[in-house]
């Protein structure tokens, strides 16, 4: 693997974004290419189950099914987003 992978980890409302984007603009004034990617998200799938995860309306969920959810959000990054990027 030739790439570099970063995780900002956190709460909600820690600054996990305004730390990745300054990250982001640094490593990009040093002349790095950066693939930013946000969690759950970024690929059209993990789009829409991050919709179904923030839906005010959906009502309660089991806590297993919420992990599934989020988990399957990350299967679909990692396989059409960060292992092509790490293999460039």
């Amino acid at each position: 693997m030739n790439g570099h992978f970063f995780v900002l980890e956190g709460m909600d409302g820690t600054g996990k974004t305004t730390q990745a984007e300054r990250l982001c603009q640094h490593l990009q004034s040093q002349g790095r290419d950066v693939l930013h990617l946000r969690e759950p998200g970024t690929t059209d799938a993990g789009e829409r189950l991050r919709a179904s995860l923030l839906a005010t309306d959906r009502g309660p969920w089991h806590a297993r099914t919420e992990a599934l959810v989020f988990f399957a959000a990350r299967n679909e990054l990692l396989q059409v987003e960060i292992m092509p990027a790490l293999q460039m």
